[in-house]
Formats: C-alpha cells, sequence, structure tokens
C-alpha cells in the first residue's frame, strides 16, 4: 500500500515548478553543492541558519542524479512512505491488522497528507521521523529481549526529527 501511494505521489511530481518556500530548500542544496560546503548552508551567497540541515542535505544528496530539481521533492515522497508504513505497523500492534490498514489506508488517501507529501519541506521528515519514534517506543516497552535495540531505534528518530525541524520532537512526544 505505502509503495504505491509512494508511486502515486510522484505522478506529474516535476511538473509546474517549486511553490511556497519549496524553492528556498532547493536553492539551499544547490549552493552547498556548488561550495562542496554542507556544514554551514547559504541562501544568495549569505549563511542561512533559520532552519536545521537535514533537508538541505538529503535535497543536496538528490540533486547531481535527477533530471529536473522538481525531483527533488522525492525526499518528501519518501519521507510519506514511511510515515504510512509507521502509521499502518503502528496501527496493528495496537488495535489489530485491519485497523493498522486501515489507518494507512486513511492516512495515504488524507487530502492535506498527500499534498504535504508532494512539497519539499522538512514538515514531512519530523512527521516519519515522529511516527518511526512512537512505533519503536512501542517495541521497547513490549520487546524486553531487544528493548536496548528499539530505544537506539527511538532516540535515533528522535535526533533525525531534531535534525528536519529543530527541537519540535521533544514537544510533540512530551505527551505519549
Amino acid at each position: 500500500m505505502a509503495a504505491v501511494c509512494g508511486v502515486a505521489y510522484t505522478l506529474t511530481l516535476p511538473g509546474g515548478g517549486f511553490y511556497d518556500n519549496e524553492g528556498r530548500y532547493a536553492e539551499v542544496a544547490r549552493q552547498m553543492l556548488a561550495r562542496g560546503d554542507f556544514v554551514t548552508p547559504y541562501m544568495n551567497g549569505v549563511p542561512f541558519l533559520n532552519k536545521p540541515p537535514l533537508t538541505d542535505w538529503l535535497t543536496a544528496l538528490l540533486l547531481p542524479h535527477l533530471p529536473a530539481p522538481e525531483w527533488a521533492r522525492l525526499v518528501s515522497v519518501a519521507a510519506a512512505v514511511v510515515t504510512i508504513v509507521a502509521t499502518a505497523r503502528l496501527g496493528t500492534y495496537l488495535k489489530g491488522a485491519t485497523a493498522g490498514l486501515l489507518a494507512g489506508g486513511l492516512l495515504a488517501t488524507t487530502l492535506g497528507f498527500a499534498l504535504e507529501a508532494r512539497t519539499l519541506r522538512p514538515d514531512g521528515l519530523l512527521v516519519a521521523a515522529m511516527a518511526t519514534a512512537l512505533l519503536c517506543l512501542w517495541h521497547a516497552e513490549h520487546a524486553p529481549a531487544r528493548r536496548v535495540a528499539w530505544l537506539v531505534g527511538f532516540y535515533s528518530a528522535v535526533g533525525v526529527g531534531v535534525l528536519a525541524k529543530g527541537l519540535l520532537p521533544f514537544v510533540l512526544l512530551a505527551p505519549p
């Protein structure tokens, strides 16, 4: 299901150019490649330290291999696929296979989620990281033999969330 959604999200992906603030992330990634500097992001020759760098790094890794810059949206598509899988798995563990598939399917077909999956922004990476973190946390609580491995996965997912959107993952994960 997630793979089908990923393919569906990529249909006409490069069409129409960038909109909203997508161009900012693509330009920062392009300048990273041009400068050969993956540590300090730049925008129009000025250090651009407003956002954490994960989206820029992933986009910069993809850009040389893409036929058009708009295909950099594959970063968000991949994050959406991870989110769908994590949501379906977590739903399966919490409420059964039917509920898990329903949760994944409903998420995948929600208009806002589908639009966000086709937009180059760090929000999709944050959501994927948080869904993965919650899935790893569930496993850590229910699989005592592999608890340490699942906690490593949990903290790694939180770290990805921090690299995608700053300290927001701590706020989002505090209630659960």
